[in-house]
């Protein structure tokens, strides 16, 4: 067997038996709790992962982060363009001015 084949196997048994057992001997308090329990444990968790994202200034939404920097990276080339352009007509005013004067 594969070990994804047996990983999957032992969960899915495991799950199987932690609900017979709900089932069989009625242990519907218990399974109230656990419910709570998986619930905060969630929440918890997610806390922690925005906790930790704050902490270390990752961004959330990955695509989102990925299309500012592509209109950054168009904004800077579109500044350096209109730099270009500016000392081009800089320069051509100035051989123009000079060229002008007798």
């Amino acid at each position: 067997m594969d070990i994804e084949n047996t990983l999957a196997l032992f969960v899915i048994s495991s799950w199987f038996w932690i609900t017979a057992k709900y089932i069989i001997f009625q242990d519907l308090y218990d399974l109230i709790v656990d419910i709570f329990y998986a619930v905060t444990l969630t929440r918890v968790g997610s806390l922690l992962v925005a906790l930790n994202r704050t902490i270390r200034g990752e961004k959330k939404d990955l695509m989102k982060t990925d299309e500012d920097e592509r209109k950054m990276k168009v904004d800077g080339i579109c500044q350096m363009d209109e730099q270009n352009r500016h000392e081009k007509s800089m320069q051509v005013e100035k051989e123009t001015s000079g060229s002008g004067l007798p």
